[in-house]
């Protein structure tokens, strides 16, 4: 009779790696999408035909539901596994960008706001807290 042992190796620490990876790239996504309005304001009020009022509602929904991402991260996070709520808020981080750069529309562009910044919340709590 044989008993299989098995030892921590590179595999383990490997996946470790590449999971933290991960993590960080995903939290410069959430970085990159928090920045942005800063960096193109001029061309999204041109592109919309926004006035300064209405653009800020793209900053008050993203922060306002980022904060919300915050308070809601351990609740998720105790209802379902950490690392797939931290995939699907990249995910859902991605989607909202792309299609964010595709579109005119200040409307959409308030919602995938509100979505990004969830998701982001979301993202930067679920990924400390596997780190």
């Amino acid at each position: 009779m044989t008993i299989a042992t098995s030892t921590p190796g590179r595999d383990i620490s490997m996946a470790g790696g590449l999971l933290v990876a991960g993590i960080v790239l995903a939290t410069l996504t959430e970085a990159i999408a928090s920045t942005v309005l800063s960096l193109g304001r001029g061309d999204i009020i041109g592109d919309t035909y926004a006035t300064p009022d209405e653009f800020a509602w793209l900053d008050v929904g993203y922060t306002t539901f980022k904060l919300i991402g915050f308070m809601a991260a351990s609740w998720l996070m105790s209802r379902f596994d950490p690392r797939n709520l931290v995939v699907g808020s990249t995910l859902a981080m991605g989607m909202a960008c792309g299609i964010a750069a595709m579109t005119a529309r200040l409307d959409l562009l308030v919602a995938l706001r509100m979505i990004q910044g969830f998701s982001g919340g979301t993202l930067l709590v679920g990924g400390q807290a596997i780190i």
